[in-house]
């Protein structure tokens, strides 16, 4: 399906840079207007929660025991043995994701010479780029901690139970869904 997608958006490329572009455009519109919502829902859940009109299983809060000294019990692969480590290496670990997602920040300064007005354009881009890309990862991340609580059971049965420590699978957005909409979500 990716390789037919190429194919389609090459094709379409042949008719000129403003097509091209427009889709781009809309495609990108549809996207952060879906992360929005998708934001928004999730945060409007979590304050529901917090005014008790939905259960949310919270055994802790969550920046308990959140110093850079202190050691957390973490699970090597599954079954594997439980070390300790910081929360400095927890924060790098969970970064690699982010980081590499968001690695082509900079490439828009290859396309500089086509740019009109490349020298407020370009660092223009670069930030408000930048600034969509953090601000979309932390709120979504927010959202997620307000509707999933962080620590839970290992023998758990649902999802509430389980929590993010213990999820069966590491997709925190498919297990909102499923909660919110019920089985039909996970296909």
């Amino acid at each position: 399906m990716g390789i037919a997608v190429v194919f389609l958006l090459a094709f379409v490329n042949i008719f000129g840079v403003r097509l091209g572009s427009l889709i781009q455009n809309v495609f990108t519109t549809a996207k952060g207007l879906s992360l929005a919502a998708l934001i928004c829902w999730v945060l409007r859940l979590g304050a529901m929660e917090r005014r008790g009109r939905r259960t949310s299983v919270r055994t802790q809060p969550f920046w308990k025991n959140a110093s850079w000294s202190s050691l957390h019990p973490v699970q090597v692969g599954v079954g594997g043995p439980t070390v300790l480590v910081s929360s400095l290496v927890i924060l790098a670990v969970v970064q690699v994701g982010s980081l590499f997602s968001a690695d082509a920040w900079n490439n828009i300064t290859f396309t500089a010479g086509e740019v009109k007005n490349p020298r407020r354009n370009i660092p223009l881009s670069l930030v408000l780029g930048t600034g969509f890309v953090l601000t979309a990862f932390l709120l979504a991340s927010v959202a997620y901690l307000l509707v999933l609580p962080l620590h839970g059971d290992p023998n758990g049965t649902k999802v509430l139970a389980r929590g993010i420590q213990y999820a069966a699978e590491d997709r925190v957005v498919r297990r909102r869904w499923s909660r919110s909409l019920g089985a039909w979500a996970l296909r």
